[in-house]
């Protein structure tokens, strides 16, 4: 690349980064959700049942990560081609990652009535995550309405004591 394209426009050059970053972080997540799927078995576990924890657990985490950027380039901004931030990107894609974990250990902790992690499906779990994701950020206001209401806060979150 012309260094000097880079001097004259740094503008053009940083949009060129933020979206190649954006493509390469979709296609890692996408490439996380396939992996866990499809090619589990090369995971470095001698027993099956290690095997198939570390294979939900890689299913839910990207499939998380990636509803969260299906929410975040689904923001009419991005469509629109108005705006792309890296940061909040990542921030999406983060949080759509532990909201799905937290909600899936949750669940795997007793809520559900499933014991062996054998009779999982795999796609089910996978889509749960990520619509989990994609609605992320819904999820962390109902759970903090949910905390309010069971201690009995009355102010809402943000709000000084």
């Amino acid at each position: 690349m012309n260094t000097t394209f880079i001097a004259i426009e740094p503008d053009k050059f940083s949009y060129f980064v933020v979206r190649a970053l954006a493509i390469s972080l979709f296609f890692l997540t996408l490439f996380g959700v396939g992996f866990s799927i499809l090619f589990y078995e090369s995971l470095p576990f001698e027993d099956p049942a290690r095997l198939r924890e570390a294979q939900v657990f890689l299913a839910v985490s990207s499939s998380g990560m990636m509803g969260g950027l299906m929410r975040y380039f689904s923001h009419d901004a991005v469509i629109k081609n108005e705006s792309l931030n890296l940061w909040h990107m990542v921030h999406a894609a983060i949080v759509g990652l532990f909201v799905s974990l937290v909600l899936f250990l949750i669940l795997r902790a007793g809520i559900i009535n499933q014991t062996q992690i054998d009779t999982f499906n795999v796609w089910g779990v996978t889509g749960v995550s990520a619509i989990t994701g994609f609605f992320a950020e819904r999820v962390i206001e109902r759970f903090s309405n949910l905390y309010n209401e069971v201690v009995g806060n009355t102010s809402k979150p943000g709000e000084g004591s």
